[in-house]
C-alpha cells in the first residue's frame, strides 16, 4: 500500500476546509478512506459524553438498510472496551461482523479517533469479502487518524448545525487527557538538530496579520487622510529600518558577521523602490498601510510562487519578514497594541516550542533567546533564513507538517525529535507522557546543554577514541557557522572536517569580495583555537543557488550547474578570488582545502590549476600564505568513487560525502518527500562502495579518508563502517559523543565479519536493519 501519509492528511484536510458544511466534508473524507483502503464502505462515529455509547456521523458505501444517520451504538464487550482505550480491532469472525452490520460484510477495521490524548470516536472500514487488512495498512490509518480527528474537530465546530449530534464531546475534561496520552510520532524534515521538549506558543501567520484574504474597502478618501498615511509610512519604514539595525547589535555577540548580516539585507530591502512605490500607489488608492502591505504581500507571493529554484523562491519569507516588520512599526506609531497572539502569558515558561505555519527570523528574535528550546512549522525550507538561524542558536527546527497549527493549542507541550535530517527525518510527538520525555532524557539534555554553551573559553581536551583491540577512531566536527565552534569545542573534537564555506555567500545581498571573505575565514581559525579545519570550496548551485545571481532555468539543478562545475563556469569572478581567500586565511592556521563535486581526475586537475594560479598571484602581490597546504576532494558521485585509484596521487585526503552519494546512487532526490522512501542510507551497495574506497585509499600510504553525511553519523553503521575500514568520522559535533560511547566495545575484526555477513546476508537495508537489531546493535 504506497501511500504517502502526508499527502494523504493533507488531502482529507482540504477536502474539509472546502465543503460546504463539516458534514458534506466528513462524508467526502469517508469516500476518500474508502478509495485509499480499497474497501467496500467506511463509517465514521462520534462518543457521547458519558462514553456510553458510539452516534453515526458519516458513511461512504453502506446501504441504507447498514445505517441510519445519528444511529446510537451502545458499547459493550470486550471490543468496544479495548476500542475505548485506543486499540485498533481488526474483525473478522462472523459472529462479531454480524453483531455490528448484520451479514453484508465479512472483515471490519475499527481505529480509534483521538484527539487531545483522548478516545473521541471511531472509523470502521468495511470488506464484503472475508479479505483480512494488512498489518502496514492498519499501521498507515492508525498513524494518519490522530491528526485527522483534530481536522474533524475544528470543521464540525465551525459549522455545526443544532439538528446534528454533537461530533467531540467533554474536551475540556483535562484530567483525563493527562491519564491518557497518544504517543504516535508526527513526521517531518528536520532543518535544525536536536532533542526538544516544552510548551506551545502559537504565532500567526503573516498572511493572517496583513488581513490578504479580504481587502477591505478604500478608507482615506480625501488628500489629507491621504498624505498622513503616506507620511505614517515613511516614519513606519525608518523605524523599520532601525529595528533591524538594532537587531545587528543585539545579536552580534550570539552569532557571526555573517549570520545577523540577514537583518542588513532586510534592512537594504526596506530601501526597494519597487517595494516603496507598491505601497505608496495603494496608499493613494485610499487603502490604509496595513491593506497596502497585504495588497504587497499579495502580488510578491503571485510572483514568487512561478519560480521554480527552491532558493530563490523560499526568498518570499525575506519579503514576508520587511513587510511585518514595517507592520509593527507603523502600529507602534499609531500607538497599536501590536501582541496579537498575547504572547506575554507564556513567556514566563522556561521551555518555549514556537509553532507556526512559517517562521520569520523577526518573529524568532522577539522572544528571548535563551527560552527558545524548539520550532515547529507547516511550511519552510533548509536555505530560509530562519532555518539558518536555528541552526546558528542550535534550536531544534521541524518543518514539513500541514496542519499542526490546528492540531495543537498554546500552552500545551510538544516534543521534538530532530536528530534525523533529509526528507521526513525528524519526528514531532504532540502532548507527550512523561515516559516518552524520559525515553528522550539524555538526547534533551545534550541539546539543552548545547543551547547553554557559552560562547567563549568553552574548549575541553580533545579525547581520544581506540576500539577494544586499539585502533584509534577519530571524529570531527561539521560547522556552517561561526557560532557553531563553541559547541565543538565543548564536545572536545579535535577538528573542523568540513566547514562549509557557502553560507558566507547564501546570507548577502551580493557577492562577497576576497577580503570579506579572507576576513570570515580567518575568524572561522581564530575561533578554532588551533584545531585544523577543513574548508571545503564553494559548493554552490542546486538547491544552494547564489540569490544574486541570474542563471538560466535548469531542468534539474541538481545534476546541472552546481559545485566545481559552477566556479569552473565563474572562474575569474568568483574561484579565484574565493581561492585566495582560502590561501591567505591559512596564514593563521591550519587549514586543509576540499573541492567539492568532482566528477573524475580532468575535474580534479582544472581545480587544482585553477588553484596552483591563486597561489601563483598571491606570491607575485608577495601575500603570505601556507606552501604545504593539504589538498583533498569530496567523494559523492559514483564516477569519482569509480575512478577513485586515477585521483588518490593528486590528493592528499578524500572525504566520502554519503549523503549526495546516496542520492546519485539511487537517482532520489533526498529533499522530495514523494521518493523518500528510495533514499536508502545504509544500504549494502552504499557499504559494498564505501569497502572498496577503504581498500582502494589503502595502497596509496599516507592518503587520509574520512565519511560524513548522515551515514557516517549513524550509531547503527558505525561497526560495519569499521568493518569497511573508516578510521575518520566527521557529523555535527552533538552526534560525537553518541558514537564515541560505541567505540570501546567493538573490535575492528567482529566489525570485518559483521559487515561480510551482511553483505552477504543482505539484499535491502531493512533486511540490514532487522540483522542489526537481531544482533543487539542499535541505531
Amino acid at each position: 500500500m504506497r501511500i504517502n501519509k502526508y499527502q494523504f492528511v493533507h488531502q482529507m484536510g482540504a477536502l474539509l476546509s472546502q465543503s460546504r458544511d463539516g458534514w458534506d466534508g466528513l462524508g467526502r473524507v469517508s469516500a476518500l478512506i474508502v478509495e485509499k483502503a480499497r474497501c467496500d464502505a467506511a463509517a465514521m462515529y462520534t462518543m457521547n459524553e458519558e462514553r456510553t455509547a458510539f452516534a453515526l456521523m458519516a458513511q461512504s458505501g453502506l446501504s441504507s438498510q447498514d445505517y441510519a444517520e445519528g444511529k446510537v451504538f451502545p458499547i459493550k464487550g470486550g471490543v468496544l472496551d479495548l476500542l475505548c482505550k485506543g486499540h485498533s480491532m481488526h474483525l473478522s469472525r462472523e459472529r462479531e461482523v454480524q453483531s455490528l452490520y448484520g451479514g453484508v460484510y465479512k472483515v471490519v477495521l475499527m481505529i480509534p479517533l483521538i484527539a487531545g490524548g483522548r478516545v473521541m470516536g471511531r472509523i470502521d472500514l468495511l470488506r464484503k469479502r472475508h479479505r483480512p487488512f494488512m498489518e502496514k495498512t492498519i499501521e498507515f490509518f492508525m498513524e494518519v487518524f490522530p491528526p485527522l480527528s483534530v481536522f474533524i474537530v475544528n470543521a464540525t465546530l465551525a459549522h455545526r448545525e443544532p439538528d446534528k449530534p454533537e461530533l467531540f464531546l467533554g474536551a475540556q475534561q483535562k484530567k483525563q487527557e493527562e491519564e491518557q496520552r497518544d504517543d504516535r510520532p508526527i513526521r517531518g524534515r528536520a532543518l535544525s538538530s536536536g532533542v526538544a521538549c516544552g510548551k506551545v506558543i502559537l504565532m500567526s501567520s503573516v498572511e493572517d496579520l496583513l488581513g490578504v484574504k479580504r481587502i477591505p474597502s478604500p478608507v482615506n478618501t480625501t488628500l489629507a487622510a491621504i498624505e498622513s498615511e503616506k507620511l505614517l509610512l515613511d516614519k513606519a519604514l525608518e523605524t523599520a529600518r532601525r529595528a533591524c539595525l538594532r537587531s545587528i547589535s543585539d545579536l552580534e555577540q550570539t552569532l557571526s558577521e555573517a549570520d545577523v548580516n540577514i537583518f542588513s539585507m532586510h534592512a537594504m530591502m526596506m530601501d526597494d523602490p519597487t517595494l516603496r512605490q507598491s505601497l505608496t500607489k495603494s496608499l493613494e488608492d485610499g487603502h490604509d498601510i496595513t491593506t497596502a502591505l497585504g495588497l504587497a504581500l499579495r502580488s510578491f507571493t503571485a510572483q514568487y510562487s512561478k519560480i521554480e529554484d527552491s532558493y530563490l523562491r523560499e526568498r518570499i519569507y525575506d519579503i514576508k519578514d520587511v513587510l511585518l516588520a514595517i507592520k509593527n512599526a507603523a502600529d507602534n506609531l499609531r500607538g497599536i497594541n501590536n501582541n496579537v497572539n498575547d504572547l506575554n502569558k507564556l513567556l514566563d515558561v522556561k521551555h518555549i516550542v514556537i509553532v507556526a505555519r512559517e517562521l520569520l527570523p523577526s518573529q524568532l528574535i522577539a522572544f528571548p533567546i535563551k527560552k527558545i528550546t524548539g520550532i515547529l512549522c507547516e511550511e519552510g525550507g533548509a536555505t530560509s533564513h530562519v532555518a539558518i538561524l536555528a541552526r546558528a542558536l542550535c534550536v531544534p527546527m521541524l518543518v514539513g507538517i500541514p496542519g499542526i497549527t490546528k492540531v495543537v493549542m498554546p500552552g500545551e507541550s510538544v516534543l521534538l525529535d530532530c536528530h534525523s535530517s533529509g526528507a521526513f527525518g525528524g519526528k514531532c510527538f504532540l502532548r507527550p507522557s512523561l515516559q516518552l520525555v524520559r525515553r528522550f532524557a539524555e538526547p534533551l539534555h545534550v541539546t539543552r546543554e548545547q543551547q547553554g554553551l557559552p560562547r567563549k573559553d568553552a574548549v575541553r581536551p580533545v579525547k581520544r577514541t581506540f576500539t577494544k583491540d586499539g585502533t584509534e577512531i577519530k571524529f570531527q566536527g561539521n560547522i556552517s557557522l561561526v557560532c557553531e565552534l563553541p559547541a565543538l569545542q565543548h564536545y572536545g573534537v579535535g577538528e573542523v572536517g568540513l566547514y562549509r564555506t557557502e553560507f558566507l555567500f547564501m546570507l548577502r545581498p551580493n557577492l562577497p569580495s576576497e577580503e570579506e571573505q579572507y576576513e570570515m575565514y580567518k575568524q572561522i581559525l581564530d575561533g578554532a583555537k588551533g584545531a585544523p579545519v577543513t574548508l571545503r570550496v564553494l559548493d554552490a548551485g542546486g538547491d544552494k543557488p547564489l540569490p544574486y545571481f541570474r542563471r538560466d532555468k535548469e531542468g534539474n539543478p541538481a545534476l546541472g550547474l552546481r559545485g566545481m562545475r559552477f566556479l569552473f563556469h565563474y572562474r575569474e569572478q568568483i574561484l579565484i578570488p574565493h581561492l585566495r581567500a582560502l590561501l591567505r586565511a591559512s596564514a593563521h592556521g591550519k587549514i586543509r582545502i576540499m573541492f567539492p563535486m568532482i566528477a573524475d581526475l580532468p575535474d580534479l586537475l582544472e581545480a587544482r590549476k585553477a588553484l596552483a594560479e591563486a597561489q601563483k598571484q598571491l606570491r607575485h602581490e608577495g601575500k603570505t600564505f601556507d606552501n604545504a597546504i593539504p589538498v583533498g576532494v569530496m567523494l559523492e558521485i559514483p564516477s569519482a568513487v569509480r575512478g577513485v585509484r586515477k585521483l588518490l596521487p593528486h590528493v592528499d585526503f578524500l572525504s566520502i560525502g554519503s549523503n549526495d552519494l546516496v542520492q546519485f546512487m539511487f537517482a532520489v532526490d533526498r529533499g522530495n518527500p514523494q521518493v523518500s522512501q528510495w533514499c536508502r542510507k545504509c544500504h549494502p551497495i552504499i557499504l559494498h562502495l564505501i569497502r572498496d574506497v577503504c581498500r582502494a585509499v589503502a595502497e596509496f600510504p599516507g592518503k587520509q579518508l574520512s565519511i560524513c553525511g548522515e551515514v557516517g553519523s549513524s550509531r547503527r553503521a558505525l561497526p560495519l563502517l569499521i568493518g569497511a575500514g573508516l578510521r575518520s568520522f566527521s557529523m555535527m559535533p552533538s552526534r560525537v559523543p553518541l558514537l564515541q560511547k560505541m567505540v570501546p566495545e567493538l573490535e575492528v575484526g567482529e566489525c570485518e565479519k559483521l559487515l561480510d555477513e551482511v553483505l552477504e546476508q543482505c539484499v535491502s537495508e531493512d533486511d540490514i536493519q532487522a540483522y542489526l537489531e537481531k544482533k543487539g546493535i542499535l541505531r
